[in-house]
């Protein structure tokens, strides 16, 4: 009887051991699963932000360009013309 007792015990030893190997694994595969995960959230929210800046509409972007030029030339003096009212200050 002494040997059949000494089997049942390394056998549930064996089984310990092979559920936590298992356990191992999964958290292993949890871990990695999400780090890829995080990894595809910033790729989509930067792909997607480069989209959104590619996809404004050009004349939106070219008024924004031609507002600020106007902005800056406001108070220079061009010849032949008169000075505005930013000028005289």
């Amino acid at each position: 009887m002494g040997k059949a007792r000494q089997n049942k015990a390394q056998s549930t030893r064996e089984k310990i051991e092979a559920q936590r190997a298992a356990d191992r694994r999964a958290a292993a595969r949890r871990r990695a699963l999400v780090a890829g995960g995080s990894v595809v959230a910033v790729l989509a929210v930067v792909i997607a932000l480069i989209m959104v800046k590619l996809a404004e509409s050009p004349a939106r972007v070219a008024a924004s360009h031609f507002s600020a030029a106007r902005s800056s030339a406001a108070g220079v003096s061009w010849p032949g013309r008169t000075p505005g009212p930013a000028a005289s200050r």
